[in-house]
C-alpha cells in the first residue's frame, strides 16, 4: 500500500489542535479571565482535531482493505498490541497523578470504569471510541463500499442521515452508565473516511492536486469558520447552549471538520511538494502523534504532574533504606 504522506501532516495538525483545545479550556471555564473570547475562539476553531483522527483511521483502513479480505482475529490483535496496551498503561499513569496523588483512595472498580470509558483524562476517551470502530470495521467498510457503488445523490442522503443521527445521539446518547463514548456520535466522520480511502486516487486528483478549486474550497471553509467564530461570540455573551443552538453547533462542527480536512489535505500536498523548511519536523510530529496524544495532558496539567512526582520522592525518602536487625 502506497504511503499517503499528507496524512502525517494532518496528524500533526490534529494533535496540535487537540493540545490547543485542552490548553484553551482554562480560559473557557474561567469566566473572570480577561481574554476569555480568545480562548473560546481557539477552542472552537480547533474542534476539527478529533474528527481528523477518526477520518484518517477510516481512510487508512478502507484503503488497505479495499481489495483484500480482513483476517479479523489478526486485525484486532494487532490493534490491541499497538493501541490498547499503551492506552492501558497511561490509564494507570493518569489514575495515579490525577487521583491517587490528589488523595483519592485506590479502587479497582474505579480503574475498570476508567479503562472502559477513558475519562481518567480528557483525551483518553478517544481510545475506547476508536476501538469500537475497529471492532465493527467490517460493517462500516461494507457500508462504505455499498455507498461507493451508488450515485452521488444516494451518498448525500446517507451522509445527511448519518449527520442527523450523530447530532441527535451527541445530545441524548453521548455516554452510557459508565461513561462509555458511543461510536454513533462520530460515525459520520468514520464513514466519510472509509469512502475517501476507497477513492483516494480520485480524491487526490480531483480535489488535492488540482489548483483550480482552491478558491471554492476556501470560500466554503470560510463560511463554516465564520460560523465557528460567531458561535464563540455567542458563548462568550450568553455562556450557555440551549437545545436549538446545540444542534446548529454540532452541524457547524461537522461541516467545518470535513472542509478543514479537504483544505489542509490540499495544503499538506503543496507543503510536501515544495519541501518547506520545517517539513521533517511536521512529519515527525505526525508520525509520533499517538504517543503525543497519550502523554500531552500530563504537561497541560503540569501542576498535578509535578505534585505526583514530588509525592513519589517524598514516599521514597520517608520509607528510607530497609535495615535488618539481628538478635
Amino acid at each position: 500500500m502506497k504511503r499517503i504522506v499528507e496524512l502525517d501532516y494532518l496528524r500533526c495538525i490534529a494533535i496540535l489542535g487537540v493540545i490547543a483545545i485542552h490548553i484553551s479550556l482554562y480560559g473557557v471555564f474561567n469566566l473572570n479571565i480577561y481574554y476569555k473570547l480568545f480562548y473560546i475562539l481557539i477552542n472552537n476553531l480547533t474542534r476539527f482535531a478529533v474528527p481528523f483522527f477518526i477520518i484518517i483511521s477510516g481512510m487508512l483502513l478502507s484503503h488497505k482493505y479495499a481489495n483484500k479480505d480482513i483476517n479479523y482475529i489478526s486485525f484486532i490483535k494487532k490493534r490491541i498490541n499497538s493501541i490498547f496496551i499503551p492506552y492501558l498503561f497511561f490509564v494507570l499513569v493518569y489514575y495515579y497523578f490525577f487521583h491517587i496523588a490528589c488523595g483519592e483512595p485506590f479502587s479497582m472498580n474505579t480503574i475498570l470504569k476508567y479503562v472502559i470509558s477513558g475519562y481518567v483524562a480528557p483525551q483518553l476517551y478517544f481510545i475506547p471510541l476508536i476501538f469500537q470502530f475497529y471492532i465493527l470495521f467490517p460493517i462500516f467498510n461494507n457500508i462504505a463500499k455499498y455507498l461507493n457503488s451508488k450515485k452521488l445523490f444516494i451518498n448525500l442522503m446517507a451522509f445527511i442521515i448519518f449527520g442527523i443521527i450523530s447530532i441527535y445521539s451527541v445530545y441524548y446518547l453521548h455516554i452510557l452508565s459508565w461513561g462509555i463514548p458511543l461510536i454513533i456520535t462520530q460515525s459520520y466522520f468514520f464513514v466519510f473516511g472509509c469512502i475517501l480511502g476507497l477513492n483516494i486516487e480520485k480524491f487526490q486528483n480531483k480535489y488535492i492536486t488540482d489548483k483550480k478549486n482552491l478558491v471554492q474550497i476556501v470560500i466554503f471553509w470560510s463560511i463554516f469558520a465564520a460560523y465557528m467564530f460567531l458561535d464563540s461570540i455567542y458563548f462568550k455573551t450568553f455562556q450557555f447552549y440551549n437545545n436549538f443552538h446545540f444542534y446548529f453547533y454540532y452541524f457547524g462542527i461537522m461541516g467545518y471538520s470535513i472542509l478543514s480536512f479537504i483544505l489542509f489535505f490540499k495544503l499538506s500536498n503543496y507543503a510536501h511538494n515544495k519541501k518547506i523548511f520545517c517539513r521533517n519536523m511536521l512529519l515527525n510530529i505526525g508520525q509520533y502523534s499517538f504517543g503525543i496524544y497519550l502523554v500531552h495532558y500530563l504537561f497541560v496539567r503540569y501542576d498535578l504532574f509535578i505534585k505526583g512526582i514530588y509525592q513519589l520522592f517524598t514516599i521514597n525518602r520517608r520509607e528510607g533504606p530497609t535495615t535488618l536487625v539481628v538478635g
